[in-house]
C-alpha cells in the first residue's frame, strides 16, 4: 500500500500555473499532522501558507526558490 501523499498546492488565480516555493515551514522527516502549516509559496497575487492534507511525515523533493506547478 502506497501512503505518499502529494503537497496540492491551491489554485489562487486562473493565471497561476507556476507558483514559487519561498520556504518551508516543516523540515524533512518532521511529523505533521492534518492542518500543520507545511510551505509558504509566491502566486502571482499573493503569499500564501498551505497545510498538510493528512498526517505524516515530510518528505521535501523541491527547494524554496524553486518553481513548481
Amino acid at each position: 500500500m502506497d501512503n505518499n501523499l502529494s503537497v496540492t498546492i491551491p489554485r489562487e488565480t486562473v493565471n497561476d500555473d507556476k507558483v514559487r516555493i519561498i520556504k518551508w515551514l516543516k523540515a524533512a522527516g518532521a511529523q505533521v499532522c492534518k492542518g500543520d502549516e507545511l510551505l509558504e509559496v509566491e502566486t502571482s497575487k499573493a503569499n500564501i501558507t498551505v497545510e498538510a492534507e493528512a498526517d505524516g511525515y515530510v518528505e521535501i523533493l523541491c527547494q524554496a526558490g524553486e518553481e513548481v506547478a
